[in-house]
């Protein structure tokens, strides 16, 4: 069970279906049947979206509608207060996908909410970062071990790579290979990668001060980890001007989002309020 919240959207989603075995004589196998819809699905990403479908649950409770089933209308309706509408809508999407629900999201309604959104008419829409704000950040607070350094190189890094904050706190040092053009990062899974394959995400090196690639080798070889068996994205402390003092345990992402935002607003001399009420970040990219 997921923590959080005192009714997750998984616990809701075992609540409505525990009900529904056919005949006691398969509730053993119904239970397990359960389970394995539950496993199907990323723990961490049901975690992210647990706030998100805690909100859509109280709201319908509080105004007495259902929801499992949801109505179009309803969901639409809570969409449109939403500045998050696309992981609101994922997460509603999920819960109904696991109770074997119509999906509602997909819907015209839910969908006319959404393209209103990414129109100018809607007004709680935030700007997403651009390539040029996250350089700028770069250039503005990067210099020999400034503790900006860790999130502006997590920054880099996620939106060179595609990648987001789960597959970038299971970088270790020993899994990137550095070559005279490129660096290979190595992942044992991703969210989508269902066979659990595994996959190398290629980063091409530049010659600007924002390269990914400089910046992650100068990260690594200043905190010692090149090599080793360790997060690459660690709690960083400034034990002197020449040396950073890392930690044993990656970022959590709460802490990593904070940090990727203070860093973005203070090299674009805003207030980290003004900041965020201006710019979305997902998944620190």
């Amino acid at each position: 069970m997921l923590a959080g919240h005192r009714c997750t959207l998984e616990s809701d989603i075992s609540k409505f279906l525990f009900d529904k075995c056919p005949t006691p004589t398969l509730k053993a196998e119904y239970t397990y049947t359960l389970s394995c819809i539950s496993q199907s699905r990323c723990q961490k990403t049901l975690l992210r979206y647990n706030a998100h479908w805690f909100r859509f649950r109280s709201w319908c409770q509080q105004n007495k509608l259902s929801f499992l089933p949801a109505d179009p209308m309803h969901v639409a309706m809570l969409l449109s207060t939403y500045s998050t509408i696309k992981a609101a809508s994922a997460a509603i999407f999920t819960a109904l996908n696991m109770a074997g629900l119509d999906d509602v999201t997909s819907h015209s309604f839910v969908q006319a909410v959404r393209s209103w959104s990414l129109s100018s008419g809607g007004q709680f829409r935030k700007a997403p970062l651009s390539l040029d704000l996250c350089t700028i950040t770069v250039s503005f607070l990067f210099q020999p071990s400034h503790p900006a350094q860790p999130p502006a190189t997590l920054n880099m890094v996620c939106f060179s790579g595609f990648l987001r904050y789960d597959c970038a706190c299971q970088i270790f040092a020993d899994e990137v290979r550095f070559y005279s053009s490129h660096m290979e990062i190595c992942l044992a899974k991703r969210k989508n990668d269902h066979s659990r394959s595994g996959s190398v995400v290629c980063i091409a090196r530049g010659k600007s001060l924002s390269c990914p690639v400089s910046l992650l080798k100068s990260l690594l070889v200043k905190a010692g980890s090149l090599g080793k068996h360790v997060p690459v994205f660690r709690s960083f402390r400034k034990g002197s001007f020449a040396k950073f003092c890392p930690s044993n345990q990656p970022w959590s992402y709460s802490f990593a989002r904070a940090r990727v935002l203070q860093a973005l607003a203070d090299s674009a001399h805003m207030s980290f309020a003004d900041f965020t009420d201006r710019y979305g970040l997902h998944s620190v990219r």
